[in-house]
């Protein structure tokens, strides 16, 4: 089973929880201590990095929390790189989409 994480605040903290399969109940970090009897990293990064969320696909989890009661986070905190890109013009966009060559300057 697929499961969604979210970095939340809960009770003015910051941590995260995995949501429900419907979107609507969570397990907070502290929840899925509990629950499972494993310590887990403080930090979203850590948890999903570290494989800890395949560790806890053999507990059966409870969702007791209604996900609007946290408030949702940003998902990554720390960013490690940032990609951008982008066209100058619509021409250019049609001949790299296609693998083609871009075209030749015009002679005056």
């Amino acid at each position: 089973m697929l499961t969604k994480i979210a970095r939340v605040v809960n009770e003015g903290k910051e941590t995260y929880a995995l949501v429900s399969p419907d979107g609507m109940m969570a397990a907070t970090r502290a929840e899925l201590e509990k629950q499972s009897g494993l310590k887990l990293p403080a930090s979203l990064e850590d948890f999903v990095f570290a494989g800890h969320a395949q560790k806890l696909a053999s507990h059966r989890i409870s969702f007791k929390r209604d996900l609007a009661s946290l408030s949702l986070l940003q998902p990554i905190a720390r960013t490690f790189k940032i990609i951008c890109l982008s066209f100058n013009y619509s021409d250019q966009a049609s001949w790299v989409r296609f693998g083609k060559s871009p075209p030749k300057d015009p002679v005056v």
